[in-house]
């Protein structure tokens, strides 16, 4: 590694066991969304895609927050159902839930 860190240092500060780390190096497996907030504070920055659509643009954010579908949709206070069809581009939220969405993503924790 560039920073001369053994896996086993860089598991530990990201907080997960250094063969989990090896899958995701080796892409046998992908990091769950709770570690992606770890990972971008190691790294230094995000390594997704900002997005360009507003299903990505949705997607790409919860994730930096490191928040799921399901933890997203109970902060709306909507299905988990319904997030997956914004961002699978199915529906599009209303203009009230945009403004959910916006207090929710862009506040920071």
């Amino acid at each position: 590694m560039e920073l001369g860190l053994l896996q086993r240092q860089v598991a530990s500060e990201i907080g997960v066991n250094p063969w989990t780390l090896i899958n995701w190096e080796k892409g046998r497996t992908e990091p769950a969304v709770r570690f992606i907030p770890r990972i971008i504070r190691f790294l230094g920055y995000s390594p997704l895609p900002a997005g360009g659509t507003l299903p990505e643009t949705l997607k790409s954010a919860r994730w930096v927050l490191g928040l799921s579908q399901a933890e997203l949709a109970r902060r709306i206070g909507i299905d988990d159902g319904t997030i997956r069809s914004w961002e699978s581009g199915k529906h599009q939220p209303s203009r009230h839930n945009r403004a959910a969405i916006s207090r929710i993503l862009l506040t920071p924790r």
